[in-house]
């Protein structure tokens, strides 16, 4: 079914064409002309920051999982769970 004027992807696909780069002007071409959008850094390696960044909650991630899958094997291997080890079962 071929898409219809007024369908969101058919606007798209107009306003796409509309925006052709030979069409612009060439300030919109330089990379400095929106300071917002940053650019992706060469490596994609993160790195390490301080506070609400994709690197420390990468970390914080793997070192929950690491947690969780030591807590599953201690309980695995002494036969009580997480709350008798702490007092409370």
């Amino acid at each position: 079914m071929p898409l219809q004027a007024g369908h969101p992807s058919y606007e798209f696909s107009r306003f796409m064409q509309d925006c052709d780069s030979s069409t612009l002007p060439a300030s919109a071409m330089t990379p400095d002309s929106n300071p917002a959008v940053s650019t992706p850094a060469a490596s994609d390696e993160p790195t390490p920051a301080f506070g609400w960044s994709r690197y420390a909650e990468r970390i914080n991630g793997r070192f929950a999982m690491v947690g969780f899958v030591a807590l599953l094997l201690l309980e695995l291997v002494t036969g009580q769970t997480f709350f008798s080890w702490l007092g409370l079962g």
